[in-house]
């Protein structure tokens, strides 16, 4: 009797202790998870590219050893579009398309259109497409419901093409090699960027960058979608 009694008391004593130490571990909270918010934007922009000053700046050349030739430069500003999702609180990528128009008023250009056999082109003009494509990554310091400001890198690739008001293959090829017109990769560095929101879903854009396919640009974004991830 005396054994089936202080068995009791054992397993009571036990299941106290036990139920002691179970309340003292703190029920798991989901909402204490750390969550940030998945947004992706859409946005336009018109920039200024240092080559489009450069080009506007085109009055006449003349290169006496194997042609001469006497051309104006035209440009245009650089017209993007571009889309950014946030992997995390501070780190977002993207990706965004230029396009900048530039023209060449040729008054008149000696070309070689055989070895040593020039045929000359008076007033054509050319119409040059610039094309940028690429992806970027940038780093938030301020990432907020109103404002967001970063830095970034971006990479990417630029094509160019050349159409004649006057059609003439052969003198496109010349063209592109005077002038240094090269299809190529192009880094950019982003030191300054911000976006200001002004309604709930819209915001103004501006960007400072170093390299392809502008140095300043501003523009507008829309937030597209919005939902809590986890960290």
């Amino acid at each position: 009797m005396k054994k089936i009694i202080l068995s009791i008391l054992a397993l009571s004593l036990f299941n106290t202790v036990f139920s002691q130490e179970n309340n003292d571990v703190k029920p798991k909270n989901p909402k204490s998870k750390k969550t940030f918010k998945q947004e992706v934007y859409i946005g336009g922009s018109a920039g200024i590219s240092l080559f489009g000053i450069l080009w506007k700046g085109l009055k006449e050349m003349d290169d006496t050893i194997s042609m001469n030739y006497k051309f104006f430069g035209k440009s245009t500003p650089v017209i993007g579009v571009s889309i950014d999702a946030n992997i995390s609180k501070k780190v977002t990528v993207g990706l965004n398309c230029a396009f900048q128009t530039l023209r060449l008023d040729i008054d008149y250009w000696w070309y070689e259109k055989y070895t040593d056999v020039y045929y000359l082109s008076l007033k054509n003009d050319a119409k040059i497409n610039r094309t940028y494509f690429g992806g970027k990554m940038l780093y938030h310091y301020i990432n907020n419901e109103r404002a967001d400001i970063y830095s970034g890198v971006r990479a990417g690739i630029i094509r160019w093409k050349v159409k004649l008001d006057d059609e003439n293959p052969d003198l496109i090829p010349q063209i592109k090699n005077n002038l240094f017109l090269l299809n190529r990769p192009a880094l950019g560095l982003i030191p300054l960027g911000f976006r200001i929101k002004f309604l709930d879903k819209f915001a103004v854009c501006s960007e400072f960058t170093l390299g392809a396919p502008n140095f300043i640009s501003a523009g507008l974004t829309y937030q597209i979608s919005e939902r809590k991830n986890k960290k």
